[in-house]
């Protein structure tokens, strides 16, 4: 689980860095297209571990209080 939640933040901090470092090239008149690229399989990498943290979820032992 904690690798899973470790592969979700990296993406998540990832893909603010990239969308900021595509906004500074567009500002620069440079092309953003390669960041946007980048973000979309980051994107991708969150969506995966979001799926496979809920199969894990189901499986995690609950706890009896």
């Amino acid at each position: 689980m904690q690798q899973i939640l470790g592969d979700y933040q990296d993406s998540v901090v990832t893909r603010d860095l990239l969308r900021r470092l595509g906004a500074e090239a567009f500002v620069q008149g440079e092309s953003g297209f390669s960041y946007g690229r980048l973000h979309a399989l980051e994107q991708s990498v969150a969506l995966d571990a979001e799926a496979r943290f809920h199969r894990q979820w189901k499986k995690f032992p609950s706890a009896s209080l």
